[in-house]
C-alpha cells in the first residue's frame, strides 16, 4: 500500500510556479522593449549633433584647399554667401552656400548641382565679418549652434569695388 502512494505522487509544476513564470517572462520582454525604445530614442537624439560637426570639418577643409577666398558682399545676404576661391594666384568658379528650401544648407556651383553641408534645419543665417564667417543655424529639435569659417586670407569685395579695378586695369593698358 505504501508503494502505491508513492506511486500515486507525480513530479511537476503546480498551478502558482507555472503563473510565477509567465509572470516573469512578461516583465523581462516588457523590460526588454523599454530599454530598445530608450536606444531608439537616443540614437535619433545625436545622429543631427554628428552631422553638425562632420558639415563643419567638411567644409572648412573644403576653404583650407584655397590660398584666399573673396567674399562678394554686393551678392551675399543673410540666406547665401558667395565666395570666389583662389588657388595659386588663379580664381576659381563662384561658389555660393544658402539656406536651401529652409531645410538645408548647401553648396553650389554657378553650373549647377549641389553638395548639402547640413540637413533637417529650422533656420539658418550668414554673418560676413571682417576675417571669417559666421553661421548660425537652428535645428529642428531647437537647438543652436554658431559655425565659425576662417579662411587662411578673406577679402571682401563688392561690385563698386570690381569696377574700381577695371578702372585702374584699362588706365594700364
Amino acid at each position: 500500500m505504501i508503494e502505491n502512494i508513492k506511486q500515486d505522487k507525480k513530479s511537476g509544476f503546480l498551478l502558482i510556479e507555472a503563473l510565477f513564470g509567465i509572470m516573469i517572462t512578461i516583465l523581462c520582454v516588457f523590460s526588454l522593449s523599454q530599454i530598445l525604445l530608450s536606444f531608439k530614442h537616443y540614437q535619433g537624439k545625436g545622429h543631427l549633433n554628428n552631422e553638425v560637426v562632420f558639415s563643419y570639418v567638411q567644409f572648412k577643409q573644403f576653404l583650407d584647399k584655397f590660398d584666399e577666398v573673396t567674399v562678394r558682399t554686393d551678392l551675399s545676404n543673410s540666406q547665401k554667401i558667395i565666395l570666389s576661391p583662389r588657388i595659386n594666384h588663379k580664381t576659381t568658379k563662384d561658389y555660393r552656400i544658402e539656406f536651401y528650401k529652409n531645410e538645408m544648407v548647401r553648396l553650389t556651383t554657378p553650373n549647377g548641382g549641389h553638395m548639402p553641408l547640413l540637413l533637417n534645419l529650422r533656420a539658418a543665417r550668414f554673418y560676413i565679418e571682417p576675417d571669417y564667417i559666421r553661421l548660425h543655424v537652428t535645428e529642428l529639435d531647437g537647438k543652436k549652434s554658431d559655425l565659425i569659417f576662417k579662411p587662411k586670407k578673406m577679402i571682401l569685395k563688392d561690385k563698386a569695388d570690381e569696377e574700381t579695378d577695371k578702372k585702374v586695369d584699362k588706365g594700364k593698358g
